[in-house]
């Protein structure tokens, strides 16, 4: 889909400089050695209905060898408008290179071909060469009862350099593409010809190359996706151009001008040897003479060849075994004395007999609705022998989508390193298509054309602005009260208390005030407080936290401009199912925990229920502005507190006393518990108190404690000893003990009072991880409870993590729906050779 820049692959050493966790300056620099990163999506469809998932696998390689690399443990899924405006985004976790999430597609989201984008961080560093971009059609309400058309609004991107006359606007456009990158007079040429409409489509056209004069120099003839190729000798002078008419409209387009100096390439295959011949012109005779060229012939930026060449006779030839090289597109450049490069020719490699395969297969070939199928997947290597490898499987109603299956292969080793959409990419890699090879040729001739003339070309070095995450960044500073003064050497301490493992993190502020927390590990959408403290431990300063997103990546003009016709009756049979498919218990969904406005409390551990005792209300009047925070005011004026008993590592606290045991209190602050339970750490607990216990008066309006019986807690996994089923402890005797008291504090706190953060605290919800749910699976038996529901799926099965065993061999079963149709069975991954891989198989239900 997108360019690579090949010539910059190379594996040298650049110096970073890496911010660790935790820390106020960045630490001392150091080598990393430069690589690239592609990625992979692998979606269950193409075409989704408004209100239904996208289920999606993750893959990112490194470029050079398609390994699967685990540098990066950030992936970023975005879901692109045809307008160009993101509508949904996520962070996936990476592991090892894997990630796996969803996407739920809003109601009443507008038809139209939308963009899917991915990338990591470092991807970044190399303008748009590695960002993944996939189209996904998405109809709806608001096509209903019509044929739609979905496509994209925004004008497709250039394919390249402008090669040809742009014609009137909603006419066709012809480009040329000169073998090598230039047309040299007097040398014999290859010209590749790229038609397209005004959508961006190929289109069929044949035409003359006419000279100034208007003689007929050659002639050519596009395939039905708009590529063609002639030759031709230019001669110095010369202009040359085409003029021809598609459906009735005039359509006129020039040949660029030839150099009248130059070097020219060309390549060939013939049997098991690629020929590459170099030439340059009488004019340029004198400036080659005796002179080293190289021609460096690299796959992804790794070199297998690099031959010193001279000409003779104004020529030269060299012979490239084939077996060399790996599977996937080659780069040719050609280099002169001065290093610059003047020529370079993408070619494709194919080694159809010794290419790795994954095969699936399906006990029968016809089945019943409803009815198990067993799915087999055996994958070997390029060897033939059995390898193990990371998969994905998607089975779906192929008369719901009926576009070309993606392929991971296919997308590795040709799509990621050609400009723009490729069109049916499948042709390409059908080795029963007896024009495969020709075809290929014409594809890398036209949108795999480069024009390196060094002259043109503006030479830039690789600069390193974005490392890979290891999680997530929090940064921000601190000022004093007025907001004017950057507060330095200010304790921070974050808190998230749902994080799993460490829940606390502290660093101190630089010389500017800015802090940061690196690396972060954090999973859904979690809620963070941020307290500073000087020395003494007093509160200090007012906390700002910097925007998440405010380095994210722009949304360029979509280069997908293509279009999907729907048909009134497919649109009309997706929004039925939608009915239909919402009686099903589609995902499994997490409870929400909530704070309910009555004299029963649900905390996030267990259910408080009232105790019959009055609630002690405490309400702040101006002659309270007297005590420094409000630990002093309810140590004045609540007749149940009394401060923590000493010895103890949190002085600051409260109790409250009562049947002769002292309780520390939970909190309700604007209707909004405290990040913290029973359960959590003595520090955890202390540290969400003293945010609230340290507040200044004036920021409170009212206290309300409320002495209330603590409830049983929710069950929990692997009781141990001692406990019931509920996880409340018992006595010998099988008694439950009586339940204990536990005292809320619910605090009102003035209008913005957080925000102002007159203690030194703040508080917001980041986006972590997205946490992918797990794809519905219904079990179509007799007992099932969804058995007299109908089952429309579109998406029949979704497996998101196959691995094969030391026998290349893995198993998946699922039930079908209930429609008579066909269900195509796509696996995609990759090997742990580095073998991209895919395969499909289709069976029916009747």
């Amino acid at each position: 889909m997108k360019n690579l820049t090949i010539r910059l692959i190379t594996c040298v050493a650049v110096v970073c400089s890496l911010r660790a966790a935790a820390q106020t300056t960045p630490q001392t620099p150091a080598p990393i050695k430069l690589f690239f990163e592609k990625t992979f999506i692998h979606t269950d469809r193409n075409i989704y209905n408004e209100g239904e998932d996208i289920w999606l696998r993750a893959y990112v390689v490194n470029a050079q060898d398609n390994h699967l690399i685990g540098t990066s443990k950030n992936l970023h899924i975005e879901l692109i408008a045809p307008a160009d405006t993101m509508v949904y985004s996520e962070t996936l976790q990476l592991t090892n290179g894997l990630g796996k999430g969803d996407i739920p597609l809003p109601a009443r989201l507008a038809p139209g071909t939308y963009r899917l984008r991915a990338y990591t961080n470092w991807m970044r560093n190399f303008g748009d060469n590695f960002i993944f971009e996939k189209s996904i059609t998405i109809t709806g309400s608001a096509a209903q009862g019509k044929g739609a058309s979905i496509g994209s609004n925004s004008p497709k991107t250039v394919a390249a350099a402008s090669q040809g006359a742009q014609s009137a606007s909603g006419a066709p456009i012809i480009r040329f593409f000169p073998e090598g990158g230039s047309l040299v007079n007097d040398i014999s040429a290859i010209v590749g010809v790229k038609a397209e409409d005004a959508s961006g489509k190929g289109i069929a056209v044949s035409g003359p190359v006419l000279s100034a004069t208007g003689d007929t120099i050659a002639r050519f003839a596009c395939d039905s996706l708009g590529m063609g190729l002639f030759a031709i000798v230019p001669v110095a002078g010369q202009k040359y151009h085409t003029s021809l008419k598609y459906k009735g409209q005039a359509v006129q387009a020039a040949l660029p001008d030839a150099l009248g100096s130059g070097l020219s390439l060309k390549v060939a295959k013939r049997d098991t040897l690629i020929y590459i011949t170099i030439s340059c012109n009488n004019a340029a005779s004198a400036t080659f003479a005796g002179k080293p060229l190289t021609l460096s012939v690299k796959h992804a930026g790794v070199a297998y060849a690099s031959p010193q060449i001279q000409l003779t006779d104004n020529q030269a030839l060299v012979k490239v075994p084939e077996s060399i090289l790996p599977e996937g597109i080659t780069a040719i450049t050609l280099y002169d004395d001065q290093h610059k490069p003047n020529c370079e020719r993408l070619f494709y490699v194919s080694h159809p007999n010794h290419s790795a395969k994954v095969a699936v297969s399906t006990e029968k070939q016809v089945y019943r609705s409803r009815e198990k199928v067993t799915v087999t997947v055996k994958t070997t290597g390029a060897d033939h022998k059995p390898v193990q490898g990371n998969f994905s499987l998607a089975a779906i109603d192929a008369g719901v989508d009926h576009s070309a299956v993606d392929d991971i292969m296919a997308y590795m080793t040709l799509g990621s390193e050609v400009r723009g959409k490729i069109e049916h990419i499948e042709r390409y890699f059908d080795t029963t298509n007896v024009n495969r090879a020709r075809q290929l040729d014409m594809l890398l001739l036209t949108q795999g054309w480069r024009n390196l003339i060094w002259k043109r070309l503006a030479d830039t070095a690789i600069k390193i602005s974005y490392l890979p995450e290891q999680g997530f960044t929090v940064s921000g500073n601190v000022k004093d009260q007025n907001g004017k003064k950057v507060i330095a050497g200010a304790n921070i301490t974050m808190r998230n208390a749902k994080a799993t493992g460490q829940k606390v993190f502290v660093t101190k502020t630089n010389e500017a005030g800015n802090y940061y927390f690196d690396n972060i590990p954090l999973y859904g959408q979690q809620r963070v407080t941020l307290t500073s403290r000087n020395d003494k431990g007093e509160s200090n300063g007012i906390l700002q936290i910097d925007s998440l997103s405010k380095n994210s990546l722009p949304i360029n003009k979509s280069g997908l401009n293509e279009t999907t016709d729907i048909s009134a009756n497919l649109t009309a049979e997706l929004g039925k199912r939608a009915v239909a498919n919402k009686k099903l218990d589609s995902v499994t969904n997490l409870k929400e925990v909530k704070i309910k406005a009555s004299r029963n409390i649900v905390l996030r551990d267990q259910t408080a229920v009232s105790s019959g005792f009055p609630d002690e209300v405490l309400t702040v009047t101006a002659a309270d502005m007297k005590f420094n925070t409000l630990h002093d005011y309810i140590l004045y004026a609540s007749k149940q507190a009394k401060p923590i008993p000493q010895p103890t590592d949190y002085p600051d606290q409260i109790v409250f006393f009562a049947d002769g045991k002292n309780y520390k209190p939970r909190f309700i602050v604007d209707n909004k518990e405290a990040f913290f339970t029973d359960d959590d750490d003595e520090d955890v607990m202390a540290h969400f108190s003293n945010n609230y216990l340290s507040l200044p008066m004036t920021a409170v309006e009212k206290v309300v404690i409320r002495r209330m019986l603590a409830g049983l807690k929710p069950p929990k996994i692997a009781s141990g000893a001692g406990t019931n089923i509920m996880g409340v402890g018992v006595v010998s005797n099988g008694r439950i003990p009586p339940p204990e008291n536990l005292f809320v504090i619910l605090l009102t706190l003035k209008p913005g009072a957080m925000e102002l953060n007159g203690a030194g605290l703040t508080g917001t919800t980041l986006p972590g991880y997205y946490e992918a749910r797990d794809f519905y699976k219904p079990l179509h038996t007799s007992t099932a409870i969804n058995a007299s529901k109908p089952d429309m799926r579109n998406t029949i099965h979704w497996e998101p993590i196959i691995r094969t065993d030391a026998n290349g061999q893995a198993t998946v079963t699922f039930y079908n729906a209930d429609p008579k149709t066909n269900i195509r069975v796509v696996v995609q991954g990759v090997s742990g050779k580095g073998d991209p891989m895919s395969g499909v198989k289709t069976y029916s239900v009747k």
